[in-house]
């Protein structure tokens, strides 16, 4: 069995973006922006969200699982660029994602009891389900999740073709 590269696939399928994928796409970039921006104001009021074991290589792991998400739906959503969001995804960037929530599995530097602490009163409620153990199954899923994508995206883009002999 031998593996080939193809390019011509992935480039016919990505000259089309049906609308209501970029629309889903611009959807998954403003989930994922203002989830980057919940985080990142989160550690800027040092919350108690972040235990003391958080060091700077948690932090490089958190960011870099939100930025996977934002980059790939912002070049897909915004700018249409479906052709460069699967390079992106299928040569490292799912596996970063997939590394990162294995990482902040493992090691769950976190609090969840002060996961909404930076929402209003009233508003707190949204997050306060996530408990610590509620969490963790969070980032172990999105772990497969990431994982079985890295494996599989490249086929499902064409990037990728087996051939026998």
């Amino acid at each position: 069995m031998k593996i080939e590269f193809t390019w011509d696939q992935a480039r016919e399928a990505a000259k089309t973006l049906p609308v209501n994928e970029r629309f889903s796409s611009i959807i998954f970039f403003l989930v994922f922006a203002i989830g980057f921006w919940y985080i990142l104001a989160l550690k800027k009021q040092d919350s108690h969200f972040f235990t003391s074991a958080f060091n700077d290589f948690d932090t490089a792991a958190l960011y870099s699982f939100w930025l996977v998400w934002i980059i790939t739906a912002g070049l897909e959503g915004i700018f249409g660029l479906r052709w460069w969001s699967r390079l992106f995804d299928s040569f490292g960037a799912i596996l970063v994602a997939a590394l990162a929530c294995l990482w902040l599995f493992i090691k769950f530097p976190f609090d969840f009891r002060f996961f909404p602490e930076l929402l209003p009163a009233n508003w707190q409620w949204v997050l306060s389900w996530i408990s610590n153990t509620a969490g963790r199954i969070i980032l172990f899923l999105s772990f497969v999740f990431h994982l079985v994508a890295a494996v599989y995206s490249p086929f499902a883009y064409g990037l990728i073709r087996l051939k026998s002999g």
